[in-house]
Order: structure tokens, then sequence, then C-alpha cells
């Protein structure tokens, strides 16, 4: 049996990030930033109101109050995004909604509240200092400053960003299209009314959602029966729109209906024995010339070996630097070991006085599917002989990952030998 991490190894050569490309902005949500973005202007780019009132001189309304107000005459409108020509004299105002322009000589915003809402003749009865209600050019950012660095994870605070900055698409590296094909003659399409021998195929959608959450799109999702020259197709026809092609089933020790070794016989994937529980029957390889894996069709094997072996491939794509290990979770009940076996057990999160531990579930087979909707995380077991005790402090990785927090990440760099 090949150890996981050797296995790790072999998925991981078969992939390198994806090449950047300038998409739009609406397009490039969860994309890794291939390039800085600096601003092309001042943010925001002008003087402007903070406030519906009236744009005056602060000198002219120092001593407003109730009892006392001062009587300006109002000289002009700036409305948001129609500048006015108007210039703010002594004991002048100029009508101003929020987002307008500051006209010249005006060095502060009286809110219309703190006035009688006068259009000819306006009562201030509220003192306004130099720079009140004013938002100033460049006081958030000034013209070539750093918006976005290279290997942000583009979400929709740094698309704002983007597009206030002056930008409408951006470098980066697009998510990963995988093609996910299922196999097996027992299985049908979910909702599909069962006969005799026949099984609801889960893996299909379990996996496309792992896909998503991944940070990838699904560029194919099909089903197979044990069809050797039918899987051949379907597969040269998925690789010349896939980055990463994905089945599930036909890739076990026996002989009889291995479709998938049927239909790769004489390529160049390999087919191996991994030491891991779930999951052991695995492929990797070209079709192509691009990257394949194969995983066990038993749908919680195949979601725990994505979410081991695939993921990772799946954050080399997007250029993401793939970290090693899961962090380390508290048991709170004990775990058998398998002798030679890495085990990926099913855990959920559950509150222990002040502590959260992780509760291993009580049923654990890779046929189980129904678990999995109770299921947070995977708990790595090393192999050994002895019981791990609760409390232990063990390693662990979610079992669906989760969408990406924008937020900085680190990538491989690798998209800079590419051309955009």
């Amino acid at each position: 049996m090949i150890p996981v991490a050797d296995w790790h190894a072999v998925v991981q050569a078969l992939v390198r990030p994806l090449p950047a490309r300038r998409l739009l902005l609406a397009e490039a949500e969860g994309c890794v930033l291939a390039e800085s973005v600096r601003t092309r202007h001042a943010l925001p780019p002008f003087d402007s109101s903070a406030m519906d009132g009236y744009a005056v001189r602060a000198v002219d309304v120092c001593d407003g109050d109730h009892t006392q107000p001062v009587v300006l005459r109002v000289i002009g409108c700036a409305p948001a995004g129609r500048p006015t020509d108007a210039v703010v004299g002594p004991g002048e105002a100029v009508r101003i909604l929020t987002g307008g322009p500051l006209p010249a000589g005006a060095d502060a915003v009286v809110p219309v509240e703190a006035t009688d809402g006068g259009r000819v003749v306006v009562r201030v009865h509220g003192a306004a200092g130099p720079g009140r209600h004013v938002r100033r050019a460049g006081e958030d950012l000034a013209l070539h400053d750093l918006v976005l660095a290279e290997g942000w994870v583009i979400g929709p605070g740094q698309a704002a960003a983007a597009a206030g900055a002056g930008y409408a698409d951006l470098l980066v590296v697009p998510r990963p299209r995988i093609a996910i094909i299922s196999t097996g003659d027992e299985l049908v399409e979910a909702g599909h009314p069962l006969n005799p021998g026949q099984l609801p195929d889960s893996n299909l959608v379990g996996l496309a959602a792992q896909v998503r959450l991944a940070g990838g799109v699904t560029s194919v999702t099909a089903r197979c029966g044990d069809d050797a020259p039918a899987l051949r197709r379907l597969l040269h026809a998925a690789a010349r729109s896939a980055d990463l092609i994905v089945t599930t089933g036909g890739v076990s020790a026996g002989e009889e209906n291995d479709v998938v070794k049927a239909a790769l016989s004489g390529s160049s994937v390999r087919f191996a024995t991994v030491a891991v529980q779930p999951g052991a029957p695995q492929a990797a390889g070209w079709v192509d010339g691009v990257p394949f894996l194969g995983l066990p069709g038993n749908p919680v094997a195949a979601l725990v070996s994505f979410a081991v072996f695939i993921r990772p491939v799946v954050q080399t794509l997007r250029g993401l630097i793939v970290e090693s290990g899961g962090s380390l979770v508290e048991l709170a009940a004990p775990v058998q070991p398998h002798r030679e076996k890495t085990r990926f057990v099913t855990a959920r999160w559950a509150e222990l006085g002040d502590r959260r531990v992780a509760v291993p579930d009580g049923r654990q087979g890779s046929h189980l599917v129904a678990g999995l909707a109770d299921t947070d995380l995977l708990l790595e077991i090393a192999p050994g002989e002895e019981v791990v005790p609760a409390g232990k402090l063990v390693p662990a990785l979610s079992l669906v990952g989760a969408s990406d927090t924008p937020r900085k990440v680190r990538t491989t760099l690798a998209h800079r030998a590419a051309t955009p």
C-alpha cells in the first residue's frame, strides 16, 4: 500500500496553477488576484458633501444658533454628479446633496436639519467648523495607492474596491473547470424511483458541491454505466473543456466491472491502493493531457477522498499554496486506529463545558451516506495498535471545506510565467 503522504505527492505532481487571464469584475469572484491593483484616481476623486444641506464658508456660520440664525443667500445647487460653477462668497450658500461636488469657496456643509430649508434665502441655526461634513478628495486612497495586493481572493468587497479604483476587469487565476463522472450500472439520478438493485447517485451531487466550495466550477457532470467504450468517449469529450477530470467507481482491486480501469487500459493512468480508510482504491494520471483522478465509488469514500486528495489539487490549480496537515482538535470519545492505514473518521463539533470538542460518529462505513448530513470534520488517525483516548489532540480537516473568506492568501506565483 502507498502511504497517504506519498499519494499526495503523486496527485500534486499532476497539476500547477492555471495561467492567469483577465476577467470582468462580475466574473472574477472567488478567483485569486494575479497582479497588484493601484488606484487610477484618488478615492474619492473630488471634495464632496457627506450630507444633504448647504455648502458654506465655515467663517460665515460659526455663530449660528437657534436664537440667532445666520441668514445666507442661496446662489445655486450642487446635486450628485453635476458640479456647479457657483463660487461661494461671503454671506452665500449653495444647496448640496450627499455626494455632490463641493463648490469653490466653500469649506463646510451645514446639514439641512440645521436650517429652515430655504431655497432663496436660508437661515442657519447650527455652527459648522472647517471641513465639517466634507469628504475630502483622496481621504480613502491617493492616486496610485495600493488597493489590492497580488494573492487576494476576490470577494464582494474586493470587487467593489477595484471598481472604485477605476477597474472593469482584473488579471486573475481563474476558477478551475472540473469534470465529474460517476460510474456504475446500479446508479440512477437522485430523486428517480429505484428498481431492484439500483442506488441513487449521491456522488455526482456531493462532489459537485465539493467542487464549488473548493473554489472550482463543474464543466461536466455525467453518469456512465459499466460500459468501457462509452466511458472512454465521455472521458475524451470531458478533456476538451476541463482542467481536471474526476471519476468515481471502477478503480477497485476486483477484476469484474472495473469500468475505469478498462476504459483507461494502456494509458498513463496509475491505479493504486493507498493506505487510507476509507478510500484505499485510487487512480491518477492523464487523459488527453488533462490531469485525471479516479476515486472509489462508495459515497463516504468518494467525499473523504475529495477532501483529502483532490481539494489540495484544486487549491494548486487556483494558485494557492497548499497547507500541509489539519488543525488540532480534542477528541470527545476514544477512537480505534487501523493497524496499517491512516483512518479519516467522520465527526461533529460539540460543546463540552467551555471547550469545543470533536465527537466521532459511532457508525463508520464507506457506504453510510446518511451520516454525512451530521458531519463537520474528518479526524486523521495515524496507524497504530493502541486506542486513541478521549482528550487527545488529533489533526482534523473539514469534510467539505468552505468558501474562501476574501482575504490575503499566499500564492505559488507560478502564474507569472503565464500569458495573460
